[in-house]
């Protein structure tokens, strides 16, 4: 295997793939530079601006750039998933206002995305609407059996 003959974008891709074990194992920072160095090549790509927002929301780190990230996503693309994206930063910020205009947004477009279910239904019990949340919660689990082990997997539990 010659990785000099790589281009740009397939070094990066390489560089990616070695990350996402490494982020697996606990420890995104090599995914989260990958990230970035995709956005650098790319920086009107909407997917790769989401993809470097959402390695940092669910790692809970430097939600500030992720915020930024999102909302350069969005501004090139207004896709329900980078709503999601955006909405777990804001979850994780503790902006629970933002992230459920997030949540509702995606969800008014794509009415049974699990992971923005999950995420509307942790930030409606955050605001003390425990009905809604218990049924969003609901909503999510009968949509993603395993959606309770990925958001417990960055941290968040109802």
């Amino acid at each position: 295997f010659d990785a000099t003959s790589l281009s740009a974008d397939q070094k990066v891709e390489l560089q990616l793939a070695k990350a996402r074990v490494d982020a697996a194992l606990g420890n995104p920072q090599p995914l989260l530079a990958a990230s970035d160095a995709l956005v650098a090549l790319h920086p009107h790509s909407a997917m790769y601006l989401n993809d470097a927002c959402w390695q940092r929301a669910t790692a809970g780190v430097d939600l500030g750039k992720a915020l930024s990230q999102c909302d350069a996503a969005l501004a090139i693309d207004r896709q329900p998933a980078f709503l999601d994206s955006r909405g777990l930063v804001n979850l994780r910020k503790g902006d629970l206002k933002a992230a459920l205009k997030d949540y509702d947004d995606a969800l008014a477009v794509t009415h049974d995305i699990p992971s923005s279910l999950f995420g509307r239904g942790l930030v409606k019990l955050r605001l003390g609407d425990k009905t809604g949340g218990a049924a969003d919660l609901s909503a999510a689990r009968a949509a993603d059996k395993d959606i309770d082990a990925q958001f417990a997997a960055y941290g968040l539990k109802p």
